[in-house]
């Protein structure tokens, strides 16, 4: 078979949370991933180095800036694919949140003009902002693009429609112990 090819290699000693594939790309060659030191990009054949994102809320220093999760997903309808992005700022100060939070965009993650909007968490996101070290893991609803779902340490979960979370209550208080 074809040997793999090394790449991305200023990813290394990089923890990656997750690659997310371009969604409307029959054979994707554009990725993101989701690191301990910010959120990185690919496009086209496969590269030695991989691009870091330097818009807002990702430039700037970010070896204490956790991108804990991306997800792209596909568009239906109106509604254009977009990428969602969870951030922990640990360099925040305690009981605060920095750049911490849920970031969505729907431009191209590759191209540097690209924008990323903060999702405004609600009370819940105060709450996230008190548990040092949290991370938020991401999910699409497979049946719908326009809804994407945000779990936290806490137990806190949102559920997101279009940009609005809404927090999601009665979950199990035993969610992130051992069963």
């Amino acid at each position: 078979g074809t040997p793999w090819s090394l790449e991305a290699t200023n990813l290394a000693n990089k923890r990656i949370y997750r690659i997310a594939a371009d969604p409307d790309a029959a054979t994707p060659t554009s990725f993101v991933a989701a690191t301990t030191e910010g959120l990185w990009v690919r496009a086209g054949a496969p590269q030695a180095t991989w691009t870091q994102v330097a818009a807002a809320p990702f430039g700037g220093n970010v070896s204490q800036l956790n991108v804990t999760d991306a997800v792209w997903v596909r568009g239906a309808g109106a509604i254009a694919s977009r990428l969602w992005v969870a951030v922990r700022d640990n360099a925040a100060a305690p009981g605060t949140y920095g750049r911490s939070g849920v970031y969505v965009s729907s431009g191209d993650p590759t191209n540097p003009a690209t924008t990323y909007s903060p999702v405004s968490l609600g009370a819940f996101g105060a709450a996230l902002a008190l548990i040092q070290g949290s991370r938020i893991s991401l999910a699409a609803a497979p049946s719908d693009a326009s809804v994407v779902y945000a779990l936290a340490d806490g137990p806190l979960v949102w559920r997101i429609d279009n940009v609005t979370a809404t927090p999601v209550v009665q979950i199990p208080a035993d969610l992130f112990t051992a069963q």
